[in-house]
């Protein structure tokens, strides 16, 4: 099963030249509703050109954005959880850094105790 909206796109403005549409306005929108696969399909291949078929992420939870606000509290949030992510990478790629300096250098301080052992020499 498919989630799909439908909106009815109208020019809006042309270039400098007066030939090409720069931009469109949505002036229609349908309720989201489930459709089958045939019907995805039949609607993404038939509908006039002036119509766009909008189809939710499948297994995704639905984001419900009905007001500018909640719009903007959605994307800080979004902002936000980004942030931490990657505060989250930077923290890991430096703590696997410290595990790897301190792998080489007990590795060094091994082979100096080694080497010291072996050719009698001191550490200093």
């Amino acid at each position: 099963m498919y989630k799909v909206c439908i909106f009815e796109m109208v020019s809006h403005g042309h270039d400098h030249y007066g030939d090409e549409q720069l931009s469109f306005i949505a002036s229609s929108v349908t309720e989201w509703q489930e459709v089958t696969q045939e019907e995805f399909v039949l609607l993404r291949n038939h509908l006039p050109d002036n119509y766009r078929l909008v189809s939710f992420p499948q297994n995704q939870k639905e984001i419900v954005i009905d007001t500018v606000k909640k719009g903007i509290e959605f994307a800080r949030k979004q902002k936000e959880e980004a942030e931490k992510a990657k505060l989250e990478a930077e923290r890991k790629k430096t703590e696997r850094a410290l595990k790897k300096k301190a792998k080489t250098e007990a590795e060094e301080k091994a082979l100096l105790a080694k080497l010291s052992e072996k050719y009698g020499g001191s550490n200093g």
